[in-house]
């Protein structure tokens, strides 16, 4: 039996990605899986913050609702609804809505058939009291065989009293995100992934340092029915790594996907 060429192995590969237009095998590491021009994408993200040191029975419940389109090969434009929160603290009790924000994708190169996966994210919010935030990320990632390898540099800025008179407070972020994660049986992949953030006031005086790590699950469902819409999901549970006092001890965010 002759063995196929290597260049047929990988485009079968290719194609076989490509039907899983959308997939995210990370809940915190973004990857630089095209989504293929015209396709569309719902995300319905949970993130469930929960103990702090300074209050144990802390809880609160992030939604975001992400409506993404391809409009290229290459770029793909994304809608955040207005996030909200239902939170249980000392300090807050309800339901609070948050900003909204758009965001931007551009990939150079693809993980499957180039040597690296290169992209980069940008994305630019909008929130209560004059609250206006930027978010550039540097996305890289790699798939060899089943296993799957990306990293994420990270820079945020938040501004607040935007248009507003009084001081204008800026908090700048610089973080770190790595996802590893190996292909099984079924649809399924396990993993494991790490977020390291660094907080700079008016980005010149160091604040502190966070760090999550835990393990990373997804599972792609395939097609819904007959039709071309395929689902899937990634949960990923974290746990802090550090000592900060004032910060969730546990955090799990589960993104849920509908592709068509």
């Amino acid at each position: 039996m002759k063995k196929m060429p290597g260049s047929i192995v990988v485009a079968l590969f290719a194609c076989a990605l490509g039907a899983q237009a959308g997939y995210r095998p990370f809940t915190y590491t973004y990857d630089t899986y095209p989504m293929g021009q015209g396709n569309w994408e719902l995300e319905q993200w949970v993130t469930f913050k929960h103990h702090t040191r300074e209050d144990s029975g802390y809880a609160r419940w992030d939604f975001r609702e992400e409506i993404e389109y391809a409009v290229t090969e290459n770029f793909q434009l994304a809608l955040y609804l207005p996030k909200w929160r239902i939170e249980d603290s000392r300090e807050r009790n309800g339901a609070q809505f948050d900003q909204v924000s758009l965001e931007g994708v551009y990939l150079l190169s693809n993980p499957v058939t180039d040597a690296l996966g290169v992209g980069f994210y940008g994305e630019v919010g909008v929130g209560e009291r004059g609250t206006v935030e930027g978010e550039v990320k540097l996305l890289l990632h790699k798939d060899v065989g089943p296993l799957t390898l990306a990293y994420n540099l990270i820079a945020e800025t938040e501004v607040e009293n935007v248009g507003r008179s009084g001081d204008h407070d800026v908090e700048g972020v610089l973080g770190h995100a790595l996802g590893l994660s190996v292909a099984l049986t079924g649809g399924w992949r396990l993993g494991g992934e790490a977020v390291v953030e660094t907080v700079l006031a008016d980005w010149r005086r160091y604040e502190h340092t966070t760090a999550y790590a835990g393990p990373a699950i997804s599972y792609h469902g395939g097609n819904v029915g007959r039709s071309q819409a395929s689902w899937w999901f990634s949960v990923t549970p974290t746990f802090q790594l550090t000592s900060r006092d004032d910060e969730p001890d546990y955090v799990t965010r589960l993104i849920a996907g509908l592709s068509f």
